[in-house]
């Protein structure tokens, strides 16, 4: 019994430490329940990753959000020009990018043979700090840093736009979703 009792400690040790979005509000998640698209103006995005392997250019990133909230399907989003006009103002900050040749893991050699004979896959991680700001209120309804990664086979310049594809459908899904 005190084995078991220690473990769940434990466990609730772990869960308490993570790290969870920021949300400063039932904001979002009223709009997501609302019929009406929601207006969404895409504030500039930067660049703080500093010496990228690959050069990242935030107006590419931020077509990709915009893509992103046209493709939901479970919430909808109109894109306006202004902040006036808008709902919620999205900004965010690339915080790294890396692009790997070879998978991060070492593997054991038994593992190392598999791989030899399977294809060879590349891989890439982006982290994005994302803040939406209700633009009625002024006030952040939701901040978070998000990381997403790809494993394909791609070179460092076919990884960025696929990195930025993955980062942007990660974050309005998580920012988003129903019921978050």
């Amino acid at each position: 019994m005190r084995r078991a009792g220690v473990w769940a400690m434990a466990a609730v040790a772990v869960f308490v430490t993570m790290p969870s979005p920021v949300c400063y509000g039932n904001e979002l998640q009223a709009m997501t329940q609302s019929k009406y698209p929601i207006k969404v103006f895409i504030n500039e995005f930067s660049n703080e990753s500093g010496g990228a392997q690959v050069q990242i250019a935030p107006a590419e990133f931020m077509k990709e959000v915009e893509k992103a909230f046209a493709n939901r399907r479970s919430v909808s989003f109109a894109i306006v020009k202004t902040p006036q006009e808008s709902d919620v103002e999205v900004s965010a900050a690339i915080k790294s990018y890396q692009y790997m040749e070879k998978d991060p893991v070492k593997p054991s050699l038994s593992f190392i043979m598999a791989l030899d004979a399977a294809t060879s896959e590349n891989y890439a991680e982006m982290v994005v700090e994302f803040t939406v700001k209700d633009t009625k209120s002024g006030n952040v309804a939701w901040k978070d840093t998000i990381t997403s990664y790809v494993k394909r086979n791609m070179t460092p310049a076919e990884s960025v736009p696929v990195v930025y594809d993955r980062s942007a459908r990660d974050f309005v899904a998580k920012a988003f979703g129903k019921g978050e």
